[in-house]
């Protein structure tokens, strides 16, 4: 499946961007842009889709494989859907019909009169900026709505319910899944996943998808009504699929959803988009063309990963889908290392082969499938070590160097079944066991690694390999280096706020991250600030001509860098005076 259509106007305007920042090239057909620099590896391997860059990526799939989303690279061009798509008398939807094709990648023809446009007004700031808005229904009636702003401001949140409306229990519907006119005759699987972007996403990939809004939200009402309107056409219940977001909340999420649905007689299982956590959403991955037949498969085994109930069982569908038979994973927050027998295992059949189920004991070739992988499957449990070496699910976020130093970090977070820490290990604290297990007891408490160094050298192998980079700086303030202003959760260049992520760094464009190692000092710059104070009046009272030119100084000094740049030097301000004549004052006035 090919990545979904950009409009024009968007593709217009990337393109030459994506050539001018990373050297990409038209291939001889103009199908691809190809040979770009990658950010991560330096390699000339960059490339993407010339008709619908939505995603760049590393041809080096197994040295580096990064990728990254040219919505968050350059979120100038997905954004000023209102300047550029005005609504007009004849298509009062033009932006969120511009938002939803080019901003979210869908066939806006298919989804005409399952929302509309509207306007929404914060009533502390009067802010106000469109929204695309979709009824949650009942029994086919609306009975309240979600809506996704737009243009929101930094301080807003983007998606909201309708105030008031209690939306537990309850579940957005797409158009062909509607309770009476819908195709609910030829539902075989019913996917639910958080977000209506999401459902939208799957259902453009020939699924069958729900949205339960949040992730903690059992649909039962929606699901009770889909449970009469499959009796009344006296159809079987369709088979659940929870595919809900793969960040931490949402894997957590799952197992109490499915847990929620076999309680409630329905045959379910999981999907996700990621082995581990912070994956990407599924409307992402639609735009990025990977909903394939075959990448569905796989979001169906991580899935099946993360609701096994045993750290064997969890062994058992990794040695089944990879054949590996020595490796590690994670379960319930703890690192086990897996070891299987092949040999114990092929004199275990050879002992048992009378007891193989055989194609005369069942009526169909599925069932006696499932019969030989249960057989198979009791074996192998037998002929398997699964061995638990640490008390914590440790993750490799990035690695930070600061190049003025030379000083570097890898960046890791630490799960425990109690909650998360991060903090940082130097290469030497990575490069034995014994070294990484005393800095892995001072960084979180109560948490040993039992293994030993090769088996720690397979788990970095795979960690590490192809990570990010973070630059660091080691103040607060103005980076010349990168024109950007570093403050404690706010990063500020070329007049773009950036908010700090989960991570502790910012993400700046050209596919630059940086993050402060200061913690003081404290700088929270105000979203809504307050009315100003007329304190100009005040210095001129208190220190006249001396007290204005101090207050040149200091307001040009957060601007030297700048200056500097341009003109080589920007001066000194030396403030003397008499004991007791408010210098210090002054000072800390500014």
């Amino acid at each position: 499946m090919t990545a979904q259509t950009m409009s024009n106007e968007t593709r217009d305007e990337l393109i030459p961007r994506l050539i001018q920042d990373y050297a990409l090239k038209f291939s001889s057909d103009r199908q691809f842009l190809r040979y770009g620099r990658c950010p991560s590896c330096n390699k000339k391997e960059l490339f993407t889709g010339a008709d619908s860059p939505w995603t760049i990526q590393c041809g080096r799939a197994n040295k580096c494989n990064y990728q990254a989303s040219t919505r968050d690279i350059y979120p100038d061009i997905f954004a000023n859907w209102t300047k550029k798509n005005p609504p007009t008398p004849t298509n009062p939807n033009a932006t969120a019909d511009a938002y939803l094709q080019s901003g979210r990648g869908f066939d806006i023809v298919k989804w005409q009169g399952s929302y509309t446009q509207e306007v929404f007004k914060d009533f502390y700031s009067d802010f106000t900026c469109p929204s695309v808005r979709f009824n949650i229904t009942s029994d086919g009636q609306a009975i309240g709505y979600w809506e996704r702003l737009i243009e929101p401001a930094a301080n807003i949140k983007k998606a909201r319910v309708q105030t008031g409306f209690k939306f537990k229990g309850h579940a957005w519907l797409p158009p062909k899944l509607h309770l009476q006119h819908g195709v609910w005759s030829y539902v075989k699987e019913l996917w639910i996943v958080e977000g209506i972007f999401d459902a939208m996403a799957l259902t453009e990939n020939g699924l069958h998808a729900i949205s339960n809004i949040t992730a903690g939200n059992f649909p039962a009402h929606t699901l009770a009504q889909i449970k009469a309107r499959m009796a009344e056409l006296g159809k079987p219940l369709p088979k659940l699929i929870i595919a809900l977001d793969s960040d931490h909340a949402g894997r957590k999420a799952t197992d109490k959803l499915v847990a929620t649905a076999r309680q409630n007689g329905w045959d379910v299982t999981a999907a996700q988009s990621s082995e581990y956590s912070d994956g990407a959403d599924w409307n992402d991955l639609h735009k990025a063309g990977k909903l394939t037949k075959t990448d569905l498969e796989r979001y169906r085994f991580y899935g099946e990963l993360l609701i096994a109930e045993t750290a064997k069982d969890k062994a058992l569908l990794t040695y089944n889908q990879y054949g590996t038979t020595s490796f590690y994973m994670f379960f319930n927050s703890c690192t086990y290392w897996v070891k299987v027998d092949s040999e114990s295992f092929d004199k275990a059949k050879q002992m048992d082969a009378d007891s193989e189920p055989t194609e005369d004991l069942f009526n169909t070739e599925e069932e006696l499938k499932e019969a030989v992988q249960l057989w198979h499957d009791d074996l192998m449990q037998s002929c398997m070590t699964v061995t638990q070496i640490m008390n914590c699910q440790p993750q490799a976020l990035y690695y930070q160097q600061n190049l003025v130093t030379d000083e570097s970090w890898y960046f890791f977070r630490i799960r425990t079944p109690q909650g998360d820490t991060k903090n940082t290990f130097t290469g030497s604290q990575l490069s034995a066991a014994g070294e990484f297990k005393k800095r892995l007891l001072s960084v979180a408490p109560g948490v040993i690694y039992q293994g030993n160094s090769k088996q720690l050298d397979i788990m970095l192998g795979r960690m590490i390999n192809g990570i990010k980079t973070v630059e660091t700086i080691d103040f607060i303030g103005y980076s010349k280096d990168h024109q950007t202003y570093i403050f404690n959760d706010i990063a500020i260049r070329h007049g773009v706020t950036y908010a700090l992520n989960k991570d502790d760094y910012f993400d700046l464009p050209n596919n630059k991250s940086l993050k402060t190692l200061a913690a003081s000092p404290s700088i929270r710059i105000g979203d809504k600030p307050k009315e100003p104070a007329n304190w100009l009046a005040d210095i001129i009272s208190g220190w006249g001509v001396q007290g204005v030119i101090s207050l040149v100084g200091f307001m040009g000094s957060l601007f030297a860098q700048q200056v500097r740049d341009r003109q080589k030097s920007f001066p000194f301000l030396e403030i003397v005076g008499e004991p007791g004549t408010g210098k210090s004052t002054l000072l800390s006035f500014f």
